[in-house]
């Protein structure tokens, strides 16, 4: 986006954040091998003037270009532990529930109000910070620095996007990182060899650098067996569900819970309903 763009665009989302426009959709995760909810992730969404909700990828350009990224961010990690706090009330099982973050909201000066809002949330849920790939290829110091800070502080953090840049697997084992989280265009070819012999090397790297893994953009019940036979710890995607506003995401964990006649430390069993 130009800056004519990015100015007209920040001056629409300043309104946004004035007016409260923002709202937070949870897309569940699945242990592909037990079929039970076991997290999710907090995406945010623009309901903008004409009353749809606008995906990211229409605005976070903007939101960073501007600083907006910032208070908008504090709103969400805030609704995230207003909501988790409601589920636990309702005895609903704990789940991981996974934040997007971006370098701007892990600046030096930042990090303590960060670390402040992540103790928060973590009375209950845990937490899993996940940040784009494309930012930690040459990343400066302070931004390492900002996530070892976070991670010794109890966030699990999460690499989005692997696989779409081969230079990131050598330096994996510098990073401050504990989850992978595989591209979905990894899921959508599985059914070519190639593809798929990348999938299972990338799912046994994880598991050589004892790493966490989700696989993204699952779509149907083979992809979703083949992860299971991979070992890949989470999955989500449509196949489950599609992101959702939190109550109605608390209404699939509820009738979920009781399909199973209660919870345990797994999580409840998935409802598929897309």
């Amino acid at each position: 986006m130009d800056t004519v763009g990015n100015s007209v665009a920040g001056l629409r989302l300043r309104a946004a954040v004035e007016q409260e426009q923002f709202r937070l959709c949870y897309q569940p995760q699945i242990d592909p091998r037990t079929g039970r909810v076991v997290g999710a992730e907090a995406l945010l969404r623009w309901l903008d003037g004409s009353g749809r909700l606008v995906g990211p990828e229409h605005f976070f350009e903007a939101l960073e270009a501007t600083g907006l990224i910032v208070p908008v961010g504090d709103w969400a990690f805030r609704r995230v532990a207003e909501d988790c706090r409601a589920w636990q009330r309702l005895g609903l099982p704990r789940l991981k529930i996974g934040l997007n973050v971006s370098p701007t909201q892990l600046a030096p000066d930042l990090i303590e109000p960060m670390i402040e809002r992540l103790q928060e949330l973590q009375a209950c849920c845990d937490v899993q910070l996940e940040i784009s790939g494309r930012f930690l290829l040459d990343a400066p110091d302070w931004l390492i620095r900002s996530l070892h800070t976070l991670r010794f502080a109890g966030a699990d953090i999460a690499i989005q996007d692997f696989g779409v840049d081969d230079s990131i697997h050598r330096q994996l084992w510098a990073m401050p990182v504990d989850t992978l989280k595989i591209h979905r265009s990894f899921v959508a070819r599985m059914a070519d060899p190639e593809v798929d012999e990348e999938l299972a090397g990338m799912l046994m790297l994880a598991r050589a650098f004892r790493l966490g893994s989700v696989a993204e953009g699952v779509e149907t019940e083979v992809q979703l067996k083949r992860l299971a036979e991979l070992r890949c710890e989470r999955s989500q995607g449509f196949f489950h569900s599609p992101a959702m506003p939190a109550d109605r995401f608390e209404w699939t964990l509820r009738v979920a819970q009781c399909a199973r006649g209660g919870s345990g430390p797994q999580g409840a069993a998935v409802v598929y309903d897309a």
